[in-house]
């Protein structure tokens, strides 16, 4: 098949060798393609100068419903306006290629805000989340408009791998921006993927913090490494650890969940009214998850917002500053 594909556009490869025009003007324009979007450009590249020269040129052109900057490269008005909206609609590594629309703006802004209400995560970086949810709304409309879009299987789990996300994500476009941009379903797992990668970037140390107090009769060194095995995997601060003869202190501090790893002492807990969370002494892949489940929010790759930290550490005396990180932030300095 791919023979035979090869010997039917081979009339396209007398223009090969102006190719590098093509390449001269991505880089007079600073326009930098992914390699798939820049594979297409030359096959739409080729079509166009073959069927130019058969004398078959672009007589009405299609009613785009967005601005771009528009490129002069065919030097015939029609060809480059359809041209610019081509490259406006493909995977730019540069700079971005669309105008100001208020309309996809607002679209943007309000899907932002509506995933943001939901969710356990404040978007730090909603500036450039907004710019590039806005970006590739724009490639939707102008796909759309070109009937075309790239398949990538990778796209089909999204739903079952990011479900809650992929369910608010698909609740507010189809409610909200199907009627102005009808979106198909690996649109909105794009989408999808989009917040989550912002999701990721916004995991800031202390912000779904848990609060735990550690009930144990065991000695001082064997409660210090099971405190400083949860503190490793999970974003928590450990308010006490108590005997289960001083539960009368509880009363005294402010916690969210009281753990232990010991059966016995979970049901004594119980016994006298207090829930409590049990798991095993060593973190098996089952801890992990069941504490996850119950909300214990993971400790890898947490952030801090640079100008609170900067505006925090400037008020510590320089004598104290060690002592003060060390402290604070037990999972960044030790």
């Amino acid at each position: 098949m791919q023979q035979l594909t090869y010997q039917l556009i081979q009339p396209l490869f007398q223009h090969a060798e102006k190719a590098d025009r093509l390449q001269e003007f991505f880089a007079s324009e600073k326009l930098s393609f992914n390699y798939q979007s820049t594979k297409f450009i030359y096959v739409y590249h080729f079509l166009s100068l073959h069927r130019t020269k058969q004398g078959f040129t672009i007589q009405q052109e299609p009613d785009f419903p967005v601005v771009v900057p528009e490129y002069t490269f065919y030097h015939q008005t029609k060809e480059d306006r359809v041209f610019s909206h081509l490259l406006a609609s493909l995977d730019n590594n540069g700079r971005p290629i669309y105008s100001y629309d208020p309309t996809i703006q607002s679209l943007s802004n309000a899907c932002i805000t509506y995933v943001e209400e939901r969710i356990l995560t404040t978007f730090y970086t909603k500036k450039e989340l907004q710019q590039e949810l806005e970006q590739y709304l724009y490639k939707c409309v102008l796909r759309k408009n070109f009937h075309y879009d790239f398949y990538d299987n990778k796209l089909d789990d999204v739903e079952k791998e990011f479900s809650f996300l992929y369910q608010l994500v698909e609740y507010y476009c189809l409610n909200n921006i199907h009627e102005t941009i009808a979106l198909n379903k690996h649109q909105i797992s794009t989408i999808t993927l989009l917040f989550r990668e912002h999701v990721l970037k916004n995991k800031i140390a202390g912000r779904n913090l848990k609060k735990v107090v550690i009930i144990t009769n065991s000695a001082k060194e064997k409660s210090d490494f099971f405190s400083q095995q949860l503190l490793y995997h999970f974003d928590t601060q450990i308010v006490a650890i108590l005997n289960i003869d001083e539960i009368y202190k509880l009363k005294l501090l402010k916690f969210d969940n009281l753990m232990t790893f010991s059966n016995r002492i979970s049901t004594i807990l119980l016994e006298n009214g207090f829930p409590n969370i049990k798991v095993n002494y060593y973190f098996h892949a089952t801890d992990l998850e069941y504490l996850t489940k119950l909300g214990f929010s993971s400790n890898s790759h947490r952030k801090l917002l640079a100008q609170d930290f900067v505006q925090t550490i400037e008020t510590i005396p320089k004598n104290d500053l060690a002592d003060y990180l060390k402290q604070t932030f037990p999972n960044f300095f030790i």
